[in-house]
């Protein structure tokens, strides 16, 4: 098998998981919200998050196409250990949050953020973990413009949400969830 054969394999399973995490997100928001939570409005998730990403797994197989990007198996090495981290990271963020892990920003007033497990260690490692796969699976096959455009798209993004989340998350420990926070219907 030609390697941009099981490049394209890669990509295809990561759009298979990012379905995934939506699934999961929409699940454990109905849920929160049903337990009182509330969704924050402009909290970076949302069209242009899925442009995004769509746009990185496309730019990734152009890349690789297009531009006939071989794999150096030194940088593919690392780029696989960065990506398995990631996964790790993430995965670990899901699971010490549990159903309150969302893609869009949910907080339920009177709550304290997360500091327990993952997060007593790091304040973001979900948002670290998107961050290394942005870069680490690119870099898989060589894709290093891809890896830098959307590196860079994708911590302007998490800028623009972190304000908004670290608001919220305040208002959310003062039980004062309300304007100038939106709820979304």
């Amino acid at each position: 098998m030609e390697s941009n054969h099981w490049f394209l394999l890669v990509v295809m399973a990561m759009a298979l998981q990012l379905l995934a995490l939506a699934a999961i997100s929409a699940r454990n928001v109905a849920r929160q919200i049903a337990k009182g939570a509330v969704v924050i409005d402009d909290s970076g998730i949302g069209r242009l998050n899925i442009a995004l990403r769509c746009g990185w797994l496309l730019a990734m197989i152009a890349e690789v196409d297009l531009l006939q990007r071989a794999v150096s198996w030194p940088i593919f090495a690392v780029a696989a250990i960065v990506t398995v981290l990631a996964f790790l990271l993430r995965a670990a963020s899901m699971w010490q949050l549990g159903e309150r892990w969302t893609l869009p920003t949910v907080v339920t007033p009177g709550a304290r953020p997360e500091d327990g497990g993952i997060y007593h260690y790091l304040r973001h490692p979900n948002w670290l973990g998107v961050v290394m796969e942005i870069v680490g699976i690119p870099m898989l096959h060589g894709a290093w413009l891809t890896a830098t455009i959307f590196l860079v798209l994708e911590l302007m993004l998490l800028r623009y949400r972190a304000g908004i989340e670290t608001d919220a998350l305040l208002a959310a420990t003062r039980d004062a969830v309300h304007l100038p926070l939106r709820r979304r219907p």
